[in-house]
């Protein structure tokens, strides 16, 4: 079983019995309730003719759970969703190489993930965009994300995410040049649908009086729930408001690490062989859509985000 968040985990810590209190949360008062959740989930999952893999890992299948907050359907419905996703958006799943595919990436972007939950056990998640916007690639962004978001399956124990974007090194230009809202919107489609990623804010550090262009633009890529938690700050010192010092970085004001040490540390954990191997393995999780009822298919997939008509499902 892989280590979860916690003292000997390399990069999350866990405030006092927070994986306890989040499985009460969502209606888990015992091991015991939990494993039987999971055990129809499994059960579930081998009766789905279209996917090319019927057996997961139980930690895999409690991310579903527990993200779902107890709801088994809701929990059937992502874990579905983020196997036909691996089939209709390769583009974004296909070959990753994490030692050497991000390295450019890397000259715009620094990606931090800070070791303590706040305390109502979100995650604050840092993305940093600075320097060469010339050599900036969305798609190597949102496959950047995907190989987080694996990892968080089986390795973080949260009730969700706060999200810090700070575009304050890049013009209007700049971002209007790079943002591509079809990309974006496939993005939040496989972080909310596909791994039941829960969102409580997004705050965009953007000093500028096109600030609301720049939100404008982020939100044709999102849904109007997700929209909405969009927060703006003209300066880091806004954010402690929202969030406390042992949650934000010492670039920020914060009592944690710089971004850069942060960002050093994710991505040594995101490309070690363990890591890696896991990728392998989570690649199999994918639907054969020859083997899915068709009408079914049509009615949960055809509103999403790109067009898939050129799919065939016999």
């Amino acid at each position: 079983m892989v280590v979860r968040a916690g003292p000997s985990h390399p990069l999350f810590k866990t405030r006092p019995n927070q994986v306890q209190e989040i499985r009460k949360m969502f209606g888990f008062n015992d091991e015991k309730s939990l494993n039987d959740a999971i055990d129809v989930l499994q059960a579930w999952a081998r009766q789905q003719n279209h996917f090319v893999v019927k057996e997961f890992p139980r930690d895999y299948l409690e991310a579903y759970v527990i993200t779902s907050k107890g709801s088994l359907e809701k929990a059937k419905k992502r874990l579905d969703k983020r196997c036909t996703l691996r089939r209709l958006m390769p583009e974004l799943f296909d070959n990753i190489n994490v030692k050497t595919d991000f390295q450019t990436l890397f000259k715009t972007l620094k990606h931090a993930i800070m070791p303590m939950p706040t305390k109502d056990y979100y995650r604050v998640l840092i993305d940093v965009f600075a320097g060469n916007i010339e050599t900036y690639n969305l798609i190597d962004y949102v496959r950047y994300t995907i190989v987080n978001a694996e990892y968080y399956m089986v390795n973080e124990y949260v009730t969700g995410f706060e999200i810090i974007v700070d575009m304050q090194q890049f013009s209007l230009t700049d971002i209007i040049a790079k943002m591509n809202p079809l990309i974006l919107q496939k993005l939040m489609t496989a972080m909310i649908e596909g791994y039941g990623a829960r969102i409580k804010a997004i705050h965009v550090l953007y000093d500028s009086k096109f600030v609301d262009a720049v939100v404008g633009l982020l939100k044709q890529g999102m849904s109007e729930k997700v929209g909405n938690r969009i927060q703006v700050h003209s300066s880091p010192d806004s954010l402690h408001k929202f969030i406390t010092p042992e949650c934000l970085p010492s670039d920020y004001g914060g009592s944690g690490e710089s971004i850069q040490e942060l960002h050093d540390r994710v991505f040594k954990e995101l490309s070690s062989e363990k890591h890696i191997q896991h990728l392998k393995v989570t690649d199999t999780y994918c639907t054969d859509e020859s083997m899915r009822i068709s009408a079914k298919f049509n009615e949960d997939y055809m509103g999403m985000p790109g067009s898939f008509r050129t799919l065939t499902v016999d």
